[in-house]
C-alpha cells in the first residue's frame, strides 16, 4: 500500500493533524506513507513517530506555484499519477482538489473536497467541522480508525544551548506573543506581556517568550520592559518548541501555531482570540486549553487583570489577595 497524505499549511493546522497522521500509520504500519507539505514544516514532519516507528517515509515538499504553470502542473500530476494507491487530502482547499484533476482519468483512490474523487464532501460542510472532526470523518470513510490524541515519544530532550537558561527553574510559562503580520489585530499589546512576565517572575516562575526569527522586534521591546525574560525567540526549532512545551508550567498567547503544540503535548494554556473567529472551531479541541475571546487585541479590550485572574484561578500565581 502506497498513501499520499496532503497537509500544506499553516502551523496551527499541522499540528492538529498529528493525531490523523499517527492514526493512518497505526492502521498502516507497513505501508509506504508520504507526505506533501510546505518546505516551512518538512523537517518538522520528520521527527513525528508512533513510539520508535516513523509516520512518513518521505516528506514531499510543495512549493505554491500559479495554474498557468503547465511545468508544474505535470510534475504534480507524474509524482501522484500511477505512484499511489490512495491520496488523503487533509487540507481540503480548491487548491489541493485541483491536484485530483490533474491526475484524470485515472485518477488513484482520493478522498477530499474534489467533485469526482472517491470520497467527496463539500468544503462549505467540512469547514463547519472542528479540524479533528474533519480528519476523523475522511479516515473513517476510508477505514481508517481515527483515534483522538497523540503519541509524544517523538519528543526528545532540549540541545544544552537551550536548556542551560533554564536549568535552575522547574516551572516556567511559555509567553507566545507574535502572530501573524497579516493580523496585528490578532496580537495583544506588547506591554501586557511584559507585565505579566514581571508578574511571574514575582511569583518565582520564569517567563520564557518564543517565536519566530521575524518576531526579535516584539521580543526586545518586551525585554526592555522585562530585562529578566528568556528570550528564545528565533533560537527554537519547532521540534525544541514541542519539547519546551512538553515540560512547561502553562502557556500563554496569541493564536497561532505554537499555542497549538503547547496544548497537544498535553500543557496548560490559555489562548488570546480576537475578531470574528469562532474559538469553538479554531482553538485546540482539549479541556487543558482555555480561551479568551475579544474583538481587537491591539485595544485595551482586553485588560492584564483579565488574564491574571485566568492564570489565578489556574493554579499558576496565587490569588493577590490572599
Amino acid at each position: 500500500m502506497r498513501i499520499l497524505i496532503i497537509k500544506l499549511s499553516a502551523f496551527g493546522d499541522m499540528v492538529q493533524a498529528i493525531p490523523a497522521f499517527q492514526s493512518v500509520r497505526r492502521h498502516y504500519p507497513d505501508a509506504q506513507i508520504d507526505l506533501f507539505t510546505a518546505p516551512l514544516f518538512a523537517d518538522f514532519a520528520n521527527q513525528l513517530k508512533i513510539g520508535k516507528l516513523k509516520i512518513f517515509d518521505n516528506v514531499i515538499k510543495h512549493q505554491r506555484f500559479a495554474y498557468h504553470r503547465l511545468g508544474q502542473i505535470k510534475k504534480i500530476r507524474q509524482m501522484i499519477k500511477g505512484q499511489y494507491d490512495q491520496v488523503i487530502d487533509l487540507q481540503c482547499v480548491t487548491r489541493t482538489a485541483n491536484y485530483f484533476y490533474f491526475c484524470c482519468p485515472n485518477p488513484p483512490l482520493w478522498a477530499g473536497v474534489a467533485k469526482y474523487a472517491t470520497i467527496s464532501y463539500k468544503r462549505r460542510f467540512l469547514e463547519n467541522l472542528k479540524p479533528y472532526q474533519r480528519h476523523q470523518l475522511l479516515l473513517n470513510a476510508l477505514d481508517i480508525p481515527y483515534q483522538f490524541g497523540t503519541d509524544n515519544a517523538w519528543v526528545k530532550e532540549l540541545p544544552q544551548k537551550i536548556l542551560s537558561p533554564l536549568k535552575n527553574n522547574k516551572k516556567y510559562v511559555l509567553l507566545v506573543a507574535g502572530s501573524s503580520p497579516k493580523h496585528p489585530e490578532k496580537c495583544w499589546k506588547i506591554e501586557n506581556y511584559a507585565k505579566i512576565a514581571n508578574i511571574l517572575l514575582a511569583h518565582n516562575i520564569t517567563p520564557v517568550l518564543i517565536g519566530a526569527g521575524a518576531e526579535q522586534g516584539i521580543a526586545k521591546k518586551i525585554i526592555q520592559l522585562c530585562p529578566k525574560i528568556c528570550n528564545l525567540v528565533g533560537k527554537t526549532s519547532l521540534q525544541d518548541i514541542a519539547v519546551l512545551a512538553k515540560n512547561a508550567y502553562y502557556g500563554v498567547g496569541n493564536d497561532t501555531g505554537a499555542m497549538h503544540l503547547i496544548a497537544q503535548m498535553g500543557t496548560k494554556c490559555l489562548v488570546l482570540f480576537a475578531g470574528k473567529n469562532n474559538p469553538d472551531l479554531c482553538k485546540p479541541p482539549y479541556s487543558h486549553c482555555l480561551f479568551i475571546q475579544v474583538q481587537d487585541l491591539t485595544t485595551a479590550e482586553l485588560t492584564v487583570d483579565m488574564v491574571l485572574q485566568q492564570l489565578t484561578q489556574a493554579g499558576v500565581i496565587a490569588n493577590r489577595n490572599e
